[in-house]
């Protein structure tokens, strides 16, 4: 899925919601009626970041009302989560994220400050990514396969990076 696209799918999940209340009579209030926070428990500049600054973006647009991201880094996403369900639970603060904090970290940490099955309701998935596996060019290998029979030929030659503990990369690697 090319960049470009990322806004479209994001947008065409709000699709329904935005429809939805048009077709509403008027309530006691109009939603939204102010600033909407959208925290994102990964660094700035991360997929997911840009991903939802691009949504924000456009649901500014449409809304008439700012739709702020935070970037709320830390503990694989469980500050931001953690942030998010201690929040009113009012429509005006919203997470996206990887499935991580709601995912990964309950078989990482001991305890969480919050309740991933009870704390959150999921709105929409909008967005699938790939992992990518990438070289530098001069590394003389054509696939996978190479790279796992040169690690196993040559223990402890070969290094890696990943987000960190409990992402995706550390898991495709572990």
């Amino acid at each position: 899925m090319r960049l470009l696209h990322l806004p479209i799918v994001g947008l065409a999940a709000l699709g329904p919601a935005l429809i939805g209340q048009l077709a509403v009579p008027a309530s006691a209030e109009d939603y939204p009626t102010r600033r909407i926070l959208m925290v994102v428990p990964h660094p700035a500049g991360a997929q997911v970041d840009v991903l939802a600054r691009l949504i924000a973006n456009r649901m500014g647009e449409i809304w008439g009302q700012p739709v702020v991201v935070e970037d709320k880094v830390g503990a694989n996403g469980s500050l931001g989560a953690e942030a998010v369900a201690r929040s009113q639970p009012d429509g005006y603060t919203l997470m996206v994220s990887t499935n991580g904090p709601l995912t990964t970290n309950v078989g990482m940490f001991k305890s969480l400050d919050y309740d991933p099955l009870h704390d959150f309701k999921s709105v929409s998935l909008i967005c699938k990514s790939a992992t990518l596996i990438a070289s530098n060019i001069a590394f003389n290998v054509k696939n996978l396969a190479d790279v796992i029979a040169l690690a196993k030929q040559e223990p402890g030659k070969l290094s890696m990076g990943t987000g960190g503990n409990g992402t995706g990369g550390h898991f495709t690697w572990a």
